[in-house]
């Protein structure tokens, strides 16, 4: 009875542990980005380009790779710094950032500016720069070294969006790999969220920082019909090439002339794994959806902008926030004047101050009403190609009525 009684006990362990063994390999495991360049070699590649994959760089590969260092600051002391393409701030061994008068070292101005001169910040970055990031414990050391939290993998890797990957390197197919394509996927990280100024995901920020894209996103038309922000960016493919060696080298002269972030067109395949699933525009950045009769999107108002020598991003998207200068990023909400008072964010107080004040000095924009006559809508007719004219030689009509009187006359002679 009791080798009975001690078999079904062993008995029933065993499948217990069984069962955990299972359970643990059904959660998956991170593979890193290597892994996904043997089947996504061209995606990979758009990535391994991107600000993404730089978004935590060792503290000594960028030193050697020419970051600048504020002055009187122990370079064996540092742990990690940001990709560069805005700026640059410094985290030290012991998991804080450093703050001073002269520490943040900005790429547009070439120049060291203050950062939270008198404060202690800690590395709090870890869940949008990191994949496979866990609030306990931390990647720092010493005894007070700021609780980081720890993480998988250092930067924004394949796995940061699509999830674990080990399932999927077993069996490739599109049920065992995340693939999220809707503007909340991005809101994870681009949508700020303050509770000392109440601010949420879906809220203005009154401070106009970094990543509130999603927050401005959140308030678009755009959003409201159902774009999302993968239908304008590829999410492998962020940021110019001309960033790709960040992380490695730091050209300060490349660096002070900012590239915009990459737009590209969503063409709602996702068939092919090895190759892109983006269009990019040959010219406007708008004109597939709004400038042109456009198969993707037949629905959307087409327009015909009248508005001076301005183009769409100018009022559209005006640079209305702040990542390292007043302003260097871009509004997502694509209205014209969002009724928002931007108090916190002086010198603006609105957005009609971002907007329309560049070409407009003279002008009181709180007492503005802004008119909607800025473009015109037109109609699938007009945007169509039409057939061009044939090219006429001058004097051609005159040419041929001449030409007729002669033959009229030696007729009449015969």
């Amino acid at each position: 009875m009791v080798i009975i009684v001690w078999i079904k006990s062993k008995g029933i362990i065993y499948t217990v542990l069984i069962l955990v063994f299972i359970a643990s390999i059904a959660s998956g495991a991170y593979e890193g980005p290597e892994k996904c360049k043997t089947c996504h070699a061209e995606k990979y590649a758009q990535w391994k380009n991107s600000l993404h994959s730089k978004s935590i760089v060792d503290a000594k590969n960028a030193i050697a790779g020419g970051y600048p260092v504020p002055d009187g600051v122990n370079k064996d002391d540092l742990k990690y710094t940001w990709a560069g393409k805005w700026k640059v701030r410094w985290v030290n061994n012991s998991g804080y950032v450093i703050t001073g008068n002269a520490v943040q070292y900005n790429a547009v101005e070439k120049k060291f500016v203050a950062y939270e001169a008198g404060q202690t910040v800690g590395y709090n970055c870890g869940p949008c720069h990191t994949t496979g990031y866990d609030a306990n414990g931390t990647m720092f050391t010493g005894t007070n070294a700021y609780k980081s939290g720890t993480w998988k993998l250092p930067g924004v890797t394949c796995e940061r969006c699509h999830g674990e990957g080990s399932e999927h390197v077993k069996a490739p197919s599109k049920t065992t790999i995340k693939v999220d394509r809707t503007a909340e996927a991005c809101a994870d990280c681009h949508g700020r969220t303050d509770a000392s100024i109440g601010v949420t995901t879906t809220s203005f920020d009154p401070k106009r920082r970094h990543r509130v894209q999603y927050n401005d996103f959140s308030h678009s038309t755009k959003y409201k019909n159902g774009i999302s922000c993968m239908n304008c960016h590829n999410p492998h493919e962020t940021t110019d090439p001309s960033y790709a060696d960040l992380g490695t080298k730091y050209d300060k002269e490349a660096l002070a002339i900012m590239k915009p972030a990459v737009i590209s067109y969503y063409k709602g395949t996702d068939n092919n794994a090895m190759t892109s699933d983006y269009l990019k525009p040959s010219a406007l950045v708008c004109e597939m959806c709004h400038l042109a009769v456009s198969k993707l999107y037949p629905d959307a108002k087409k327009v015909n902008l009248k508005h001076g020598n301005a183009v769409c991003l100018d009022c559209h998207m005006a640079k209305s926030r702040k990542s390292a200068t007043a302003w260097d990023e871009r509004s997502h909400t694509f209205m014209v004047d969002d009724k928002f008072n931007y108090s916190l964010a002086k010198p603006y107080s609105n957005y009609p101050d971002l907007t329309c004040k560049p070409c407009h000095a003279d002008m009181d924009f709180s007492k503005v009403t802004l008119s909607s006559a800025l473009h015109s809508p037109t109609n699938k007719a007009e945007t169509t190609t039409a057939p061009a004219a044939p090219t006429k030689t001058p004097g051609f009509e005159l040419f041929f009525a001449i030409s007729a009187i002669l033959v009229a006359v030696l007729a009449r002679r015969r």
